[in-house]
């Protein structure tokens, strides 16, 4: 309350100047987030894209058909088996952990902008009824 009481006292110019440069301040910041934002979502699209084609990639569909498909020998089923949990299974589980991770720090930054972006509003329009 003193602090705002003090600022209340000061001259209009130097009020103006406070608020511009902490307006400058949350926009320098939003800016920030925006662009960090934009990687996570080119990063998480990148890593959906790398699962959606190991799905459809045609030996992995190969394998599933062999493995899901009685007229083949326990032998061919059996080696589709080990492909499939050796290999595609902790790619994806890997890609997925990626995922999940990425979709957090989208979160944080979405939160993160909400935060600055109410701060940086207060300070225009505060600035704005000075005027």
């Amino acid at each position: 309350m003193k602090i705002k009481n003090k600022f209340n006292e000061l001259p209009n110019e130097i009020k103006k100047e406070i608020i511009i440069q902490c307006t400058i301040y949350n926009q320098q910041i939003l800016a920030n987030l925006l662009i960090q934002y934009d990687k996570l979502y080119h990063m998480f699209f990148t890593y959906k894209k790398k699962i959606n084609n190991l799905y459809t990639n045609s030996n992995m569909q190969y394998y599933l058909n062999i493995y899901n498909n009685k007229k083949y020998t326990i032998k061919q089923k059996k080696n589709a088996r080990n492909q499939l949990v050796n290999y595609y299974k902790p790619n994806i589980n890997i890609l997925n952990k990626e995922i999940k991770k990425i979709n957090k720090e989208i979160n944080t930054v979405k939160k993160e902008f909400q935060n600055y972006k109410k701060k940086y509003y207060y300070f225009f329009f505060l600035y704005k009824n000075l005027i």
